[in-house]
């Protein structure tokens, strides 16, 4: 109660801030990363991420996981702005904000259904910018309502004991070329394959969570074009580094706080690896890599360190500082979970900061400067074909450690890694497979899946020893910018020959 006597009240103007809120810059990653973690924080192992779309504009996005889904007060709870739901321990949460914010930025109308843990009954919450200027109105669709959702987006793919879908209609915040409306898709699930795979490639690589992103033109009978998102680390493996030294980790202790480990690595210079140049300019990649939970929030900047964030000498540095739960409430983090805002001593400390052999930080960004200025004297460094995406992790890693051994006896120190990456797909024509030289992948037609896996069960890293020989069979045509008229035939010829003793075998 106020102790002043002339107090009001002074409700806003809901519609004013209603656009406000929309206006609050998250931008479609940030947007979708924030729709992440709700799924990861409901224990997802599988999320599907899927647009609709038709000449003039995108009609409706959803995104459905396999987590614990939500019911009754909780659901209520999870529409609310301002969140109170308790954050445990791990949580990718913070303001309880982030669904809400997230999606009223690119939609005018926001559904939530999901299918509780122990449920048998689906519910549903929406809220529009109409039921949301009418004193923050919140909708209950009925269960033929939710229904038509669920067959529109066949939430039964991922969806068996329990999950959640977020829907979005009246979308008016993604951008796209009218008449074009393909293209500027394609663009966009370029960017959201990138933005992902990097910032959520602890869950993918580590965790084994599987992402996809679907999209289809409502008026054609096709069916969704599917792909899958791959982890982006973007640290080089110890193999990789150009140094002796680094990868290194060096202590910052910052007063008060106590101690910050920092992980310390360096790129291998002309490197062509999609995790060292993250779709764009890596020299704007280099810096700190902040992450919060395994969830990686800063992709790079020196938060102050160095005047000039992206000066090309530096491009080769970068460091990984995993905040600690207990650091949480000194470290900001901005709405859009974007940046991390550090404390006033930070850069004092990670100035000060030294490795268990004493070595200064100074010394780290010097010798990575020092590298980047000498590339262009290095012999040209060669590309050595390994696997990444769709191939068991531990068999992945010892493969990079073989291909190392094998090189390096050969004297050939200057080693580049060239990650290819395996992924199902559906194809138009009838092929085994395709090569895609701009995203280093190896594109496998779904259509003879089951084939191929004998009648088991298909997973991201299924049949790896055909996906190996494939790689072989082609690894020369990732090291050519493209491809001659022979080796187009050739390639074809040789879908002709697979497809020909598969279909005789079945």
């Amino acid at each position: 109660m106020s102790s002043y006597k002339n107090s009001k009240n002074l409700p806003p103007h809901l519609e004013k801030l209603i656009f406000a809120l929309r206006k609050m810059g998250y931008d479609l990653d940030q947007s979708i990363g924030d729709l992440l973690d709700n799924c990861i924080n409901a224990k997802a192992s599988k999320i599907r991420m899927v647009f609709q779309y038709n000449d003039m504009e995108i009609l409706k996005f959803a995104i459905i996981d396999d987590g614990f889904g939500m019911g009754g007060a909780v659901i209520d709870e999870a529409m609310r702005f301002g969140s109170e739901t308790e954050k445990e321990v791990g949580s990718l949460g913070k303001y309880g904000m982030g669904m809400k914010l997230a999606s009223i930025a690119h939609a005018g109308e926001l559904t939530v259904i999901s299918l509780g843990q122990n449920s048998s009954t689906w519910e549903g919450r929406k809220w529009t910018i109409e039921s949301m200027s009418d004193d923050w109105r919140c909708d209950s669709p009925d269960l033929d309502e939710i229904n038509i959702l669920r067959n529109q987006f066949n939430t039964n793919q991922e969806i068996d004991n329990s999950g959640t879908a977020v829907i979005w209609e009246k979308i008016d915040g993604i951008k796209v070329k009218k008449m074009a409306v393909g293209k500027s898709l394609r663009r966009i699930i370029n960017n959201l394959k990138t933005y992902i795979g990097l910032h959520f490639h602890r869950f993918i690589e580590d965790e084994g969570l599987e992402i996809v992103i679907e999209s289809k033109h409502v008026d054609e009978v096709d069916e969704y074009t599917s792909e899958e998102v791959f982890s982006l680390d973007p640290f080089p493996e110890q193999e990789e580094s150009p140094s002796s030294t680094y990868p290194e980790i060096f202590a910052a202790n910052i007063e008060g706080l106590g101690k910050l480990d920092m992980y310390c690595a360096i790129w291998q210079p002309n490197s062509n690896a999609m995790e060292y140049k993250l779709g764009g300019n890596a020299a704007a990649k280099q810096g700190f890599y902040f992450y919060r939970n395994n969830r990686l929030i800063q992709a790079g900047g020196w938060n102050g360190l160095v005047n000039a964030d992206s000066e090309p000498h530096g491009s080769l540095a970068r460091v990984a500082i995993n905040l600690p739960s207990e650091l949480d409430q000194y470290f900001g983090l901005s709405t859009q979970k974007h940046k991390i805002i550090t404390p006033e001593n930070f850069v004092d400390a990670v100035k000060d900061a030294e490795t268990s052999n004493g070595i200064p930080f100074n010394a780290f960004r010097s010798e990575a400067q020092q590298i980047y200025r000498k590339k262009s004297k290095k012999a040209k460094l060669q590309d050595i074909i390994v696997p990444h995406a769709g191939i068991p992790k531990p068999v992945v890693k010892k493969i990079r450690r073989q291909a190392s051994e094998v090189y390096n006896k050969e004297g050939k120190n200057l080693l580049q890694y060239r990650n290819i990456n395996f992924e199902w797909a559906h194809f138009q024509e009838e092929l085994l497979f395709k090569i895609d030289r701009k995203t280093d992948r190896i594109l496998l037609n779904k259509a003879f899946r089951s084939q191929l896996l004998l009648g088991e069960k298909g997973s991201p890293t299924d049949i790896p020893l055909i996906k190996m020989l494939l790689m072989f069979l082609v690894k020369e045509d990732f090291k050519k910018t493209r491809s001659n008229a022979d080796r187009t035939k050739e390639l074809a010829y040789m879908n002709m020959v697979f497809i020909s003793t598969l279909k005789f075998r079945r």
